[in-house]
């Protein structure tokens, strides 16, 4: 896994991902409150709106037809397949 930049487009932050981090761990850090339950994928509360980039869609939640519209993504598993992603936040 390599690290990503995370755009926030409604506060015109970027936040590095790590390797070693998940995005939800990264957001929650940075003070962004992000529901979640399972931290493994399971459960779809991490869930964030993918407004550009594409996730690498890494949960057991979304079916295929729905990782295939890179609209949404779990932020506790899921990755970035690019450098950077802008999420509705």
């Amino acid at each position: 896994m390599s690290a990503f930049k995370v755009v926030l487009a409604k506060s015109g932050v970027t936040l590095t991902v790590p390797e070693d981090k998940s995005l939800l761990e990264v957001l929650l850090e940075a003070g962004y409150p992000v529901s979640y339950r399972c931290k493994n994928g399971y459960c779809g509360n991490c869930g964030v709106l993918v407004l550009g980039g594409i996730p690498e869609h890494l949960d057991d939640v979304m079916v295929p037809w729905e990782q295939a519209q890179n609209k949404l993504m779990m932020s506790c598993v899921s990755r970035c397949k690019g450098e950077t992603l802008t999420l509705d936040m």
